[in-house]
């Protein structure tokens, strides 16, 4: 059953993930959208209100992408943005200043929606491409988890340009293999911020 993950990185420049080189950016009050964590955003046309860091909101499908929030700032934590009781992410309209997966060769695993049919499996082998899907645009965060509940939108698996390129398969013992419902795939960012020209939207 495909439910959703986000993108959650795995890999960086061939090396096991780490997130010690996360951007902080921001999000503002006016953003009504709950965000989770392993959630894709974009950058929009503004900064914080100290002038210092880039403002985020989450992404759509289309848009090019800055990165992959992959937690929150310590000034966040005990806010009304991200209270230390319950689950942590981000609530809707609250100020909140995230940290942002921005490596452009960044490997994330995500979760194929098979909507309409799943992604062949030489689609795969083929590095093909794809768009994402956002379950909402103001609640696509399962609460319960504090994750994001974005997937790769199987329908769009192309050989044109999308946002993510398909690079591999999650193998383990639980994880279902290539051209499968609910495979759990490994993309890289293809229509990202720092390298196409479309990247305020």
């Amino acid at each position: 059953m495909a439910t959703g993950m986000g993108l959650v990185p795995v890999r960086k420049n061939g090396a096991p993930y780490s997130s010690s080189g996360a951007k902080k950016m921001y999000i503002p009050s006016t953003n009504s959208s709950t965000i989770g964590l392993y959630e894709a955003v974009k950058l929009v046309n503004a900064t914080d209100p100290n002038n210092e860091v880039p403002v985020v909101a989450q992404a759509a499908a289309g848009d090019a992408l800055v990165g992959v929030i992959v937690g929150w700032d310590a000034s966040a934590i005990g806010t009304s943005a991200i209270p230390l009781s319950g689950v942590p992410y981000r609530r809707a309209s609250t100020n909140c200043y995230v940290l942002v997966e921005t490596d452009p060769s960044t490997v994330y695993q995500i979760q194929e929606d098979a909507d309409s049919g799943v992604v062949a499996a030489v689609d795969i082998g083929s590095n093909f491409n794809a768009d994402l899907v956002f379950a909402s645009s103001t609640a696509n965060t399962t609460t319960a988890t504090g994750m994001s509940k974005t997937m790769l939108d199987s329908s769009t698996s192309s050989a044109s340009s999308c946002q993510v390129k398909m690079v591999g398969v999650m193998r383990d013992k639980v994880n279902a293999g290539a051209q499968s419902t609910g495979a759990v795939l490994e993309v890289r960012i293809l229509e990202h911020a720092y390298l196409v020209a479309d990247s305020i939207t």
